[in-house]
């Protein structure tokens, strides 16, 4: 079982740990700096699936328009991260297909609420401590709560798909 938590700051949690995703630079979009390296991110779910693993639960994405905190407006612009985050969870659900994986798409409602969570990144961070100890390093800053985030969707996937 695999978990994704994607965007560009997202991460991978398998079995034996957790990585980033891989990402190169953008060289289409000054705003957007990095995108996806597709043909790493193949490379990294192909080994993966040799490896053994067969299922992957990623997180949905919803995109939310950037609105100035003081006029409650859009902001000019600001769609560019949306396509972005879009872009990125396309690829990530392409390439699971594509590497042969099986593609579970949970909300993050979903997920959090079967595991007792909120929005709240300080505790994605406590409890994947708690869960996997062995990836403390990786779970070391505030910053890490991507890798929480995807270390506790394997945890939810495990738990919910691995008995059906």
């Amino acid at each position: 079982m695999i978990g994704i938590d994607p965007g560009i700051t997202g991460a991978i949690a398998y079995d034996n740990g957790v990585i980033d995703i891989p990402v190169q630079p953008n060289g289409i979009n000054r705003k957007v700096k990095t995108r996806v390296d597709h043909v790493a991110l193949l490379k990294l779910m192909n080994s993966l699936y040799s490896l053994g693993e067969r299922h992957v639960i990623l997180e949905d994405q919803v995109y939310r328009p950037v609105v100035n905190p003081k006029t409650k407006k859009p902001v000019p612009g600001g769609g560019s991260s949306g396509f972005s985050l879009g872009d990125t969870f396309g690829v990530l659900r392409a390439t699971c297909h594509a590497a042969g994986f099986k593609v579970s798409v949970v909300t993050p409602t979903t997920w959090k609420k079967y595991m007792g969570l909120t929005k709240a990144k300080d505790a994605s961070l406590a409890m994947a401590r708690n869960v996997k100890p062995d990836c403390l390093d990786a779970l070391k800053r505030k910053k890490d709560h991507n890798r929480a985030e995807a270390i506790l969707l394997r945890y939810y996937g495990v738990d919910v798909y691995a008995s059906n």
